[in-house]
């Protein structure tokens, strides 16, 4: 029977609600595409920036979260800042991220000892011990926790044995100088995973044995696609019926234009197909092709994911990579009090606008890709930007400078500013200065470590209750004495 025959406005609210609010169609999908849909693996990406961070440049904001979440945990959707910065990093840069995005503050790793280069970024611990690999090389702030999040992962994430189990690498390591080569944010059973700094031998780890593929059947992008191109020849006839009503012409036009608009929307994005990514910069050195290089490494990224030859990449960013004004940088990067000025400042911002451009490059790529449960690239992982010190003066883990991207298959709540500092704020003395004293930066990593369906007795490397990380400077602070009696404890507010 002709559609034209039926009840108009049945035949309205019905295509409504199978295209325009079901977007990716996924209901269309046979059962064997929706098995391979609920198939998506979970991804993480963490991208370390180090030294630290001004704190006047980062956790500068017009605006504090005032949503209760429990004791000394706030929030405040991010879309609450419109065309106001989010810090003199970040602006309002990244907009169309912030449904996508967390922004948090006062996370802290308050450990016995801080130091220099310390691996907190993984493994929550901001220790100033010393320890070696098996080479004797002298590897400074090692891990309280034997493992960190990512080697946690690696073990225990795949059901078989994958193409590589981690990405690690560090692009520019090899050009800081021997006295950066030894920083480690990565172990394993006590020892150091090094960083690989090649970027032709990270390629070829990755594709160097296979050859171009292409997915079978159809990709989940040409599915919704026909499935729109199938309701419009019907959508076009009824608008040719004489006994259409001017208000039900307007009502259909508008709504074709909405299929359109959602047809080139889809039709913009990349499908998910495995292919070897042909990347321009795996020859190229030095800081002036910064650019490339990390152009080529987020190819590199979403072409592994991809083709599920990993679901872990971990970027060991350096000090000095690509600095816009061709300072090198660690000579004032975590001195905000004993060096300031305005050069200082603007050297500072400059650095971190350019690691956030790098960040969110990734983050964009991921997310013109649909997989195959019509969800994007990015929606299916977890991406963190953290730090290996804090926002502020000295070597101190305070404060971290903190943005997390994608839902991780929805199991995270985006779209927040989520400010974990103690109110009435409470400090901690520093040697220059008072910090505000917030929450276990360690909670964060569980917290993610749980969405991939890791529990305590998985990070619990030191014995029962001890849970991830090391709090043994803590413990001998009051004003942590709540937090430590949780130390397995979950974000407020960070997970659905």
């Amino acid at each position: 029977m002709s559609i034209i025959h039926r009840n108009r406005r049945s035949f309205l609210r019905g295509l409504g609600g199978s295209v325009l609010s079901l977007p990716f169609l996924q209901s269309l999908a046979p059962s064997h595409l929706q098995a391979q849909a609920d198939a998506v693996p979970l991804r993480l990406v963490v991208f370390v920036s180090k030294f630290g961070v001004y704190a006047r440049n980062w956790h500068e904001t017009s605006v504090d979260p005032s949503e209760r979440l429990e004791d000394n945990a706030h929030a405040m959707p991010l879309a609450d800042f419109g065309d106001r910065s989010i810090n003199r990093v970040l602006g309002n840069r990244f907009r169309r991220f912030y449904p996508k995005m967390n922004l948090i503050r006062g996370l802290d790793s308050p450990s016995r000892e801080q130091n220099h280069n310390t691996s907190i970024p993984l493994s929550a611990s901001c220790s100033g011990r010393k320890s070696t690999t098996g080479t004797g090389e002298r590897i400074n702030a090692f891990p309280v926790s034997s493992h960190s999040i990512d080697a946690l992962l690696d073990e225990r994430i795949y059901g078989a044995e994958p193409h590589l189990r981690a990405i690690r690498i560090a692009p520019f390591m090899n050009l800081s100088g021997g006295a950066m080569r030894w920083i480690s944010i990565s172990h394993r059973d006590g020892m150091s995973i090094p960083s690989e700094t090649s970027m032709r031998a990270t390629y070829n780890r990755l594709f160097g044995d296979l050859a171009d593929v292409e997915s079978a059947g159809p990709t989940a992008q040409e599915r919704q696609i026909s499935a729109l191109d199938a309701a419009l020849p019907e959508v076009r006839r009824t608008l040719e019926a004489r006994r259409l009503s001017g208000a039900d012409r307007r009502t259909l036009e508008q709504y074709l234009d909405r299929v359109n608009e959602l047809r080139s929307d889809i039709a913009g994005r990349r499908s998910a197909v495995c292919s070897v990514p042909g990347v321009q910069a795996l020859e190229v050195d030095g800081y002036d092709h910064a650019r490339e290089i990390y152009d080529s490494l987020n190819e590199m990224i979403v072409s592994s994911f991809t083709c599920d030859l990993t679901r872990i990449a971990i970027i060991n960013g350096t000090h000095a990579t690509a600095n816009p004004r061709h300072v090198i940088f660690h000579g004032n990067s975590h001195h905000e009090v004993r060096e300031p000025g305005q050069d200082h400042d603007d050297t500072d911002r400059d650095y971190y606008q350019t690691q956030a451009g790098y960040f969110f490059d990734l983050a964009e790529r991921m997310d013109s890709v649909v997989e195959a449960n019509g969800r994007t690239m990015l929606d299916n992982s977890i991406l963190l930007w953290t730090n290996t010190q804090g926002a502020g003066d000295g070597h101190r883990c305070n404060n971290i400078p903190i943005v997390t991207l994608g839902s991780g298959g929805g199991q995270i709540r985006t779209g927040q500013f989520l400010d974990y500092q103690q109110r009435p704020i409470q400090y901690e003395q520093d040697r220059y200065q008072w910090r505000p004293v917030g929450r276990f930066y360690s909670y964060l990593l569980q917290d993610i470590m749980r969405c991939f369906g890791l529990g305590p007795s998985d990070w619990e490397m030191l014995g029962e209750g001890n849970g991830f990380g090391d709090h043994e400077r803590a413990e001998r602070a009051n004003y942590w004495n709540d937090y430590l009696n949780r130390k397995n404890a979950r974000l407020p507010g960070f997970l659905v």
